[in-house]
């Protein structure tokens, strides 16, 4: 027997309820991982729903539980907030990101980088400071012993 095909509808429902237990199997860490843009990349919630990218921009409720998941993680601070940019008018458009937010967050991702690098070479002088006092000791050892001049 031949099963039967499903409607638009029903694709639409299996793709919001995809994406949720893929929303639900993520974490904080996971979601910042594959932040663009204040955005998840949809490019990551195609390969992970299996859905192409008109599911994307047709699918309403999609695109509704997409925004609910950016915006909470957005009130979580996971994601930078929307902040508002004027135009050449001057009047306030509202943005996804601000100047101010990428500015931001590539500066929190500097500093990570330095904090990280700060404590490798810490740890790495604190090694080499320990050979270098076993050397002293052996350098002192030969010179009482009159085997090495100062």
């Amino acid at each position: 027997m031949t099963e039967k095909k499903k409607n638009g509808q029903q694709i639409a429902k299996e793709t919001v309820a995809r994406f949720d237990a893929w929303v639900n199997r993520m974490s904080n860490e996971d979601f910042l991982a594959i932040e663009y843009r204040g955005k998840i990349k949809r490019t990551e919630i195609m390969r992970n729903c299996g859905c192409g990218r008109p599911a994307l921009t047709q699918n309403k409720k999609l695109q509704a539980r997409i925004e609910e998941v950016e915006d909470r993680l957005r009130r979580e601070g996971v994601y930078a907030p929307k902040a508002p940019i004027k135009s050449e008018n001057h009047k306030e458009i509202s943005s996804e990101f601000g100047r101010d937010a990428y500015k931001e967050m590539d500066q929190k991702k500097h500093l990570s980088q330095l904090e990280h690098e700060n404590l490798s070479l810490k740890a790495k002088l604190e090694y080499l400071e320990r050979e270098l006092s076993r050397y002293e000791e052996l350098s002192d050892s030969l010179y009482e012993l009159g085997n090495l001049t100062r």
